[in-house]
């Protein structure tokens, strides 16, 4: 007779391994929605509280790839190559933690309001976030090549973010002369391409995992 602790090494983590990944891209995105009202706000008590909300998502975050660490290491068979669960949640716990960062460096707002260029590359973050939301949630579906086509969005949201940080960077050392604005500014781009470059990251490990996992 098995008993009920080995019924549960030897099942497979499917529903456990599929929503702790579904968790971290629903708090991703929300992440993401959050930082674009960020830049757009004028009140400080607003964006304050805005802070202080991702803040606790990225708590929550955290928590998450841990909980998936921890079931990973008690769970004998996972729907997908061991490596490529650690990996695909490292990724998204990274983009968060980038998010975050982003935000944190947003304090100069209040002196230097958001330009044209931080808003839209905010917003390409966000349809990034998205595509990435519904990437990984098809990683669970029966026809996981699905994947791909949101792959492909998110390669070229990517090369969209890369000109947008380009043209930026050249009105920012055509005009803009206040070294403590320069800097801040410089800052906040950079942070911004960043976290879209942790989302194509994940876009890399699920084409790994459909072409690896063909289902």
């Amino acid at each position: 007779m098995i008993s009920e602790a080995l019924k549960q090494l030897i099942t497979p983590g499917d529903a456990i391994f599929f929503q702790l990944f579904n968790n971290g891209v629903n708090m991703l995105n929300r992440q993401t929605d959050l930082l674009n009202t960020m830049l757009s706000a004028k009140d400080e008590e607003a964006k304050k509280a805005l802070f202080d909300e991702l803040k606790t998502l990225h708590a929550q975050q955290l928590e998450n790839y841990r909980n998936t660490v921890q079931k990973l290491s008690k769970v004998f068979i996972t729907p997908i190559d061991r490596e490529s669960v650690h990996q695909i949640s490292i990724d998204i716990h990274n983009a968060g933690r980038s998010i975050y960062t982003i935000a944190r460096t947003l304090s100069w707002l209040d002196k230097h309001p958001a330009d044209s260029h931080i808003l839209l590359m905010g917003n390409l973050l966000l349809k990034s976030a998205e595509e990435m939301r519904s990437m990984v949630e098809d990683i669970g579906n029966a026809h996981r090549l699905m994947v791909m086509k949101h792959a492909q969005q998110i390669h070229r949201l990517r090369r969209e973010m890369d000109a947008a940080y380009e043209h930026a960077l050249q009105h920012l050392f055509e005009r803009e002369t206040a070294p403590d604005a320069f800097l801040r500014r410089f800052e906040s781009y950079n942070a911004i391409r960043d976290a879209c470059e942790y989302c194509q990251q994940v876009a890399y490990t699920a084409e790994n995992i459909v072409l690896t996992n063909v289902g």
